[in-house]
């Protein structure tokens, strides 16, 4: 008994000796990238993820899953892999040991949203861009919770205002959407909007603003909430629910010329359900990375009289990365996101309608298209006038 609590005692502390010595993700100064894990008994280790894995290159969206890039076996308790070089960015990543998925012990960051979470580390930017950890004036990000009548429960909100914020004076609003895979902090937590509107703000680049940030599953993801239905109740949870709380909160200007509406992916669909339908609440309409394949015949009325759609909008924004097939189904002849806004920006330009297309060459559909999008070209153009 004695011998077997000394073993035992032996085999943890040279575990959690193990563990002490080694470290993961480490960053190194050319930035590439080394992950470890300590896996003695494993037969195989990969590293995996999405997000990290098509930024490398190794897939695509509209490609087979991809279970990760194997990692190799440093000595008898630690499986490794070096990658890059990465630039400044923040990255997600799993590990899949003997087919589990799991997050990196040894990494405390973790990414979680409407899908399984991730881990996560950041390549600081040190030449003072939108996503640098700036000594710049800082506003402030709020949780709310406000009472839905639609879906019979409470829900969260994440509101920004703008460093300085004096409820005194009127501010402008954007409306800003997540996707599918994320939830309500989403934009926040690793969009990052907060910090971009910072440094903007600091750069001078747009005007002080309130950034609201709701939950887009009116219907939870793993009940169905990615479908037409969804989008119906939170178009009617945004209306009756979301905009007025807002409007009898904070200080804002309470008209169409002050209020915008953009999203990624499932909310860029929202953006144009929402924004669309109610042309008499919204000047600034941005959708980033979703297909729109049914906008032509869904808005044929909007597009007939292109002069009234100048009119009744100062910006309809589209953008997306150019290898992003999100979307695509040869059975229904959906060709991905990129293409399809391709073909609606061709459709719109023929029509006369103004727009502005973004296409971020080889960027695929993450949030390497979506920060990009916000900071460099949709955020700068509202309010400009």
């Amino acid at each position: 008994m004695i011998k077997k609590i000394f073993f035992l005692g032996y085999l943890y502390f040279f575990s959690t000796l193990i563990y002490a010595q080694t470290k993961s993700p480490i960053l190194h100064d050319d930035g590439k990238v080394t992950f470890q894990i300590v896996a003695p008994k494993a037969k195989n280790v990969f590293l995996g993820g999405w997000d990290l894995m098509s930024y490398l290159g190794y897939t695509k969206s509209g490609a087979k899953p991809f279970k990760g890039v194997a990692m190799q076996k440093s000595d008898s308790t630690t499986f490794s892999i070096t990658v890059g070089p990465l630039k400044p960015n923040t990255y997600q990543y799993h590990f899949v040991v003997d087919d589990i998925r799991i997050l990196d012990p040894l990494n405390k960051k973790v990414v979680t949203g409407s899908q399984l979470p991730s881990s996560a580390f950041t390549i600081e930017d040190l030449s003072n861009g939108y996503l640098a950890q700036r000594n710049v004036a800082h506003g402030t990000l709020h949780k709310e919770v406000y009472f839905s009548n639609i879906v019979n429960k409470n829900r969260d909100l994440y509101i920004y205002t703008p460093p300085g914020y004096d409820g005194k004076k009127k501010y402008p609003v954007l409306y800003l959407l997540h996707g599918a895979g994320e939830v309500a902090h989403s934009w926040s937590s690793i969009g990052f909007a907060n910090v971009i509107a910072d440094n903007l703000l600091a750069d001078q680049k747009i005007k002080p603003c309130i950034i609201v940030m709701p939950d887009g599953h009116a219907i939870e993801r793993d009940n169905g909430g990615i479908n037409q239905n969804n989008t119906s109740l939170f178009e009617q949870d945004f209306i009756q629910n979301i905009l007025p709380f807002v409007e009898n909160n904070y200080s804002c200007i309470q008209k169409k010329s002050g209020r915008a509406i953009a999203g990624l992916s499932m909310g860029g669909m929202q953006t144009s359900v929402i924004g669309f339908n109610h042309l008499n609440l919204f000047d600034y309409i941005g959708v980033f990375s979703a297909g729109l394949p049914k906008f032509t015949s869904d808005r044929a009325d909007l597009l007939a009289n292109p002069e009234q759609f100048n009119k009744n909008l100062k910006l309809f924004f589209i953008g997306v990365g150019s290898i992003d097939k999100v979307g695509i189904n040869p059975t229904t002849q959906h060709r991905g996101a990129a293409e399809e806004l391709q073909n609606l920006h061709l459709t719109l330009k023929q029509t006369g309608i103004h727009h502005t297309y973004i296409v971020l060459p080889n960027v695929d559909h993450t949030w390497f298209a979506w920060r990009p999008l916000l900071a460099e070209y949709f955020l700068p153009s509202l309010w400009q006038k």
